[in-house]
């Protein structure tokens, strides 16, 4: 980054020195054309900086240590987050973008939402590009894929495994996942069948060449690597005459608990500093493990022998000091 930034700092003083100059040296300087040369070298610039920037989140993604934060997102609110910046670009092209989705479904998807709002901001971004003027663009829930049987595309024991190794799969591993297909649908060029699986190789070219020349090639295999990394995958079908549809299978759990657990990151009450209202050092996690959960009630006060905290007039009965104790929820 240190040499770009470098380079994009000197286009932008270069261009400011430039406006500034008038006389005869101006016509010098248009004679040079430094003017449209500045403009060109702070175009590459920027294609070079989306470039990098998506290099360093495919690394990113593809690591294997990474590990996801899971919580529960209502599925209309996580694909509002990647849509921010489309409906402003494709207004211009007249292109109508249709959510679907209802905010208040009765189900959440189990994922990353920095990870799952860079895959659909990726997938969304393709169906902007690669549709023609005045088309669509819609994101809805399907019950299914055109020419594959349920078993063709729900998750191997293996994707499954994948998911519940990330750590904060344990706060959820009593609750029941259920596996659900968001679609996302353009009415741009129906992709070939022998090059729908290109489409996730880095720096392929499906489609027209002009489509490409601001690309990086690597939008859909970045989102293609974030939804593997929750157990599910990408697919693809496409339609002659009416378009594409890209289908994101991902883990999804059934009730509004999981909602709570998407915008509120503790049980901390940070404006009386404890739990329900009133001072202290209490911290509640929430955990897959019956037996794993532990609050702190005292931690800061040393026992007193002889005092209320033993001998019977403590929590943990006679003799021990009321620390802490492992309850059972």
């Amino acid at each position: 980054r240190t040499p770009l930034t470098a380079i994009m700092s000197g286009v932008d003083f270069l261009k400011s020195s430039v406006a500034q100059v008038q006389g005869a040296d101006r016509r010098i300087l248009d004679r040079l054309n430094i003017a449209e040369i500045a403009e060109i070298i702070e175009g590459s610039g920027q294609r070079l900086k989306r470039f990098m920037n998506d290099a360093i989140q495919m690394t990113a993604i593809q690591s294997r240590t990474r590990q996801l934060e899971l919580v529960a997102v209502p599925p209309g609110s996580l694909v509002e987050v990647g849509l921010c910046g489309i409906r402003e670009k494709a207004s211009p092209r007249m292109i109508k973008v249709v959510n679907e989705l209802n905010e208040e479904t009765e189900w959440a998807v189990l994922g990353d939402q920095t990870v799952l709002k860079m895959a659909f901001e990726k997938v969304l971004h393709n169906a902007l590009v690669h549709n023609h003027d005045g088309g669509e663009i819609i994101i809805r829930e399907a019950q299914g894929i055109p020419g594959l049987g349920v078993r063709d595309w729900l998750p191997s024991p293996e994707a499954v495994n994948r998911l519940k190794g990330h750590l904060t799969y344990g706060r959820w591993a009593n609750r029941q996942l259920r596996w659900r297909l968001i679609e996302v649908f353009n009415t741009g060029e129906p992709i070939p069948e022998d090059r729908q699986k290109a489409l996730f190789g880095k720096f392929e070219l499906v489609g027209r060449i002009e489509h490409h020349q601001k690309g990086s090639g690597l939008s859909l295999p970045i989102a293609g690597s974030a939804v593997e990394n929750h157990g599910g995958r990408i697919f693809v079908n496409s339609v002659p005459d009416k378009g594409n549809s890209f289908y994101l299978l991902l883990p999804t759990v059934m009730d509004k608990l999981g909602e709570l657990a998407a915008s509120v990151p503790s049980s901390w009450d940070e404006e009386s500093e404890g739990i329900g209202g009133g001072p202290g050092n209490e911290q509640v996690d929430l955990s897959g493990d019956p037996a794993g959960l532990q609050v702190e009630l005292d931690g800061t006060r040393p026992a007193v022998v002889g005092g209320p905290d033993q001998a019977g007039g403590g929590i943990d009965g006679s003799g021990g000091p009321d620390h802490q104790e492992e309850i059972t929820l």
